[in-house]
């Protein structure tokens, strides 16, 4: 050796001082490893010119590692096969130029930290042949990415380890292997796998917040209000298979073996274990193939052994503190009878107690039956989801969950929607479609924020702050809209409230006829666009002679923008003309569309009434059920017929609405220039009649020349009046509401005493 030296030494003394200061100590660190491999004594061979070599890195954490090994290899923890082992792989790097500090100096503390673990012979002889062939076959980066990925392995126990998170390893045993890749090209960097989740499809509807509404809103054309809805579930039924998402790697290159350990998610915001898991580690790119395990909801405050998930094969990334796994079983025990099979997703982020997001489930299926909701008259069919420590209504498989209240068998209620929130004493969900039933009628809405008390059996239903904000709710027995904030129903009462929360004294709630039409409102549909979106609609479903079609396909035939149309097909679905899928941009003409552009054109009927409430103190209208009639309040007047100037002005602001938009109440009917006072009057729809039973008087009215603020030739009352009879007055046709040609004079009274 010292004549190599002195060698070296000699050869480079023509080489000028700066520069033979970096070459001397190039060739001063490597000339020990010229002797590694002869056949020297222990303790003056391989282990003393380690100590050299280390030495002369000037390093103080090198020097203590050269001391330590050479401890460790001169007191017998190697094997000779092992040393043998050790000196053929250190020549090799040599031979590849690896540094003495950090690639020699971490080699040597593996090999330390190795036999502190005490690990076993043959799990050292396997950490070696790994090394071994990582030199043989891997890029030289892999080599000294295996030290440095086995420093933190020991001293940590970690599969991954950072100060930001890590991944932590117990209990359980672990090997090292090398699986060689099919036609492996050592001189290619091993790139890390994809990190995008499949989480990020499963559960983009709840990460997702943008959405206004519903996709389809077809939701009439459905057989959901029939009221033989069975709630057994069906049996003997195999599911249809789901398309895997998570694309499971092929295990190759070297790894460390798994076998029956827990992993410990540890971040800065909490920490979460799975246990009872194996599975390969391929450290080269940060991925881990796990298989099996149960991973419970402790960190989200539920009890780790009544509520868990068990997994078949997954894969983590090892760098990020996330797991995501298909197949999953999520038990639940007290909410499911058996194990519900679905999708899992965790991931460590910050959280608060009221706000806890992971881990989170979402089952496969739509049919599941969950138990101990609170009452034994409410009956849930759907999906089982949980985030954190909600239980949600959400399934992989496209479909919506129903709920529904019973009295002795009958319905009260029916809600539909993709995500409820079960809750111990209430159900939640911000978008729901609900059906209220009452004998063999309905009042419906295709969206709205529902809650249901159970308890106390309230209903509450609530305007949704998305693209329905503005839709009515239609009844079925009333053939009217309805546009309020709230509908309150108390299920144990007979009656209930529908309501304005913001602006009591000065918006009203609008109760509206099925066949009411104006043409300012036809106009106003025009909005931001430049043509009425109604109108083109309609006519293109003439033009196909289908009242179904897509919005893309009327875009092209009209040589329209398409996502200018798909924007005007929303504006229409909220206003409650057509039935819109936003998704496949599928499109339904509804009665009410056909209604307007008809009465637009003059092909059919129509009328105008619109009754406003407006009621600061009170509701603004109830609906007793038992009685069928609904009770309106804070009615200034409002119109028969706008263009026939027939309209009512009731007493105490109040009138009831009974079936099919007739109406009872006692008040003042204004008819042109007539002027009708009395008791129990009652609307006729269909006759489009009012019955007069008992007039307390009879005004009349002349137009004089003199005109009004308005522009319209002012009235006058003359003394003479009429008492204490009764008639009928003929507003109109039947079937011609509001044409004004068919009468000479705007109503017409039948006295009968």
């Amino acid at each position: 050796m010292l004549n190599v030296l002195n060698a070296l030494r000699g050869r480079l003394s023509y080489i000028n001082l700066a520069g033979s200061k970096v070459l001397l100590l190039f060739f001063l660190a490597m000339a020990p490893l010229c002797t590694w491999g002869q056949d020297v004594p222990d303790e003056e061979g391989f282990a003393a010119e380690v100590t050299k070599m280390m030495d002369l890195t000037n390093n103080a954490e090198a020097k203590q590692v050269a001391v330590n090994f050479s401890q460790a290899w001169n007191s017998g923890r190697f094997t000779p096969s092992q040393k043998s082992t050790i000196e053929d792989l250190a020549q090799k790097m040599r031979a590849k130029n690896y540094k003495a500090y950090p690639t020699f100096s971490d080699f040597f503390q593996v090999l330390l930290k190795a036999t502190d673990k005490q690990l076993s012979a043959s799990q050292i002889d396997n950490l070696l042949r790994v090394a071994s062939e990582i030199e043989l076959n891997e890029h030289r980066n892999s080599l000294m990415h295996y030290f440095t990925f086995l420093k933190d392995f020991f001293e940590h126990n970690a599969l991954f380890y950072s100060s930001y998170n890590s991944l932590i390893f117990s209990k359980g045993s672990f090997d090292f292997d090398y699986i060689a890749p099919y036609g492996a090209d050592p001189d290619e960097v091993v790139e890390e796998l994809d990190e995008s989740q499949p989480a990020d499809d499963w559960f983009s509807d709840w990460d997702d917040d943008s959405t206004d509404g519903w996709g389809s809103t077809d939701w009439e054309s459905t057989d959901w209000e029939s009221s033989s809805w069975d709630t057994t579930p069906e049996t003997d039924v195999e599911p249809e298979p789901f398309a895997p998402l998570i694309d499971l790697p092929e295990v190759t290159g070297p790894i460390i073996t798994f076998e029956n350990i827990d992993l410990l998610f540890a971040s800065r915001f909490d920490s979460s274990r799975l246990t009872g898991t194996g599975g390969s580690l391929m450290f080269l790119n940060k991925t881990f193939v796990g298989s099996g395990g149960k991973f419970s909801w402790a960190n989200a405050g539920l009890h780790a052994d009544s509520v868990y998930c068990t997994f078949t094969d997954y894969k983590i990334l090892v760098n990020k503190p996330e797991l995501s796994a298909e197949n999953a079983s999520l038990t639940y025990i007290g909410k499911v009878d058996t194990p519900v099979e679905g999708v899992f997703d965790y991931k460590s982020v910050r959280s608060t107690p009221n706000n806890i997001r992971y881990p989170r489930f979402k089952s496969y299926d739509n049919n599941i039956r969950v138990s101990n909701l609170g009452s034994d008259n409410l009956f849930y069919k759907g999906g089982f989801s949980l985030m954190g420590n909600k239980i949600f209504s959400s399934s992989v498989v496209d479909g919506n969950a129903i709920i529904e209240v019973k009295d002795s068998g009958t319905p009260q209620f029916r809600a539909v929607s993709n995500r409820f929130n079960l809750m111990d004493t209430v159900v939640t969900a911000d978008r729901a479609a609900i059906f209220i039933y009452h004998r063999n009628d309905s009042i419906f809405h295709p969206s709205v924020n529902f809650q249901f008390d159970i308890p106390s059996s309230v209903l509450t239903l609530l305007k949704e702050d998305g693209g329905y904000k503005d839709t009515p709710y239609y009844s079925s027995y009333f053939n009217v809209e309805m546009s309020a904030d709230m509908i309150k129903w108390d299920l144990t009462a007979d009656s209930l409230d529908i309501s304005i929360l913001n602006a009591k004294s000065q918006v009203p709630a609008i109760f509206t006829s099925q066949e009411y039409f104006k043409e300012q409102a036809f106009d106003q549909l025009v909005g931001l666009y430049n043509f009425n979106p109604l109108l083109m609609a309609v006519g293109y479903a003439r033009r196909t002679r289908s009242s179904e079609f897509y919005a893309d396909d009327m875009a092209a035939a009209l040589n329209q923008n398409p996502a200018t149309i798909r924007g005007a097909m929303a504006f229409l679905m909220q206003r409650g003309f057509i039935d819109f899928d936003s998704n496949s941009g599928y499109v339904k003409i509804k009665r009410k569309g056909f209604h307007f552009v008809m009465s637009h054109q003059k092909l059919k009927d129509f009328d105008n009434l619109l009754i406003p409430s407006i009621s600061p103190g009170e509701p603004n209208a109830t609906f007793k059920i038992k009685d069928q009639a609904l009770t309106i309040r804070g009615v200034s007047r409002f119109y028969i017929s706008e263009l026939l100037d027939v309209y009512i002005i009731p007493n105490d602001k109040e009138i009831t609405l009974l079936g099919n938009r007739n109406f009872v109440f006692d008040g003042q009917v204004n008819a042109g220039n007539f002027e009708y006072i009395g008791k129990e009057f009652q609307f006729d729809y269909d006759s489009f009649l009012i019955k007069l039973p008992q007039i307390d008087s009879l005004k009349f009215n002349i137009e004089t020349v003199e005109k009004d603020g308005k522009g319209q030739n002012r009235k006058i009352k003359l003394s003479n009046q009429l008492r204490e009879t009764a008639g009928v007055l003929y507003i109109n046709k039947p079937n011609k509401k509001l044409d004004t040609l068919l009468c000479s004079s705007p109503a017409n009274l039948h006295l009968y005493h």
